[in-house]
């Protein structure tokens, strides 16, 4: 019996996921190191507070990524249907 990886179990999802995770993040630090480049030459910015800010607002995105994530993570099937019941009981009253 041959051990064979079931690309129907969300695998597939999960690379694509995976891909544009990576895309975003190149583009990201490209555009960051454009705009760092202009800040230098235009508005003579320090390169260590440049360089602090970065890792900053760095922190705070991933702190909220992995806060939303485990959050999604720990939810319970009866917490799932009782946010889709709210949602629907929302959508009615409006």
């Amino acid at each position: 019996m041959s051990k064979r990886r079931n690309y129907d179990e969300g695998t597939h999802g999960n690379q694509l996921r995976g891909v544009l995770c990576v895309l975003v993040g190149a583009i990201s630090w490209g555009f960051s190191g454009a705009c760092g480049q202009f800040l230098f030459s235009h508005y003579n910015i320090n390169t260590a507070w440049l360089s602090c800010m970065r890792m900053l607002v760095t922190g705070v995105i991933l702190t909220i990524a992995v806060s939303y994530t485990h959050l999604r993570a720990h939810e319970t099937d009866s917490y799932l249907v009782c946010r889709l019941l709210l949602e629907k009981k929302k959508g009615k009253a409006q």
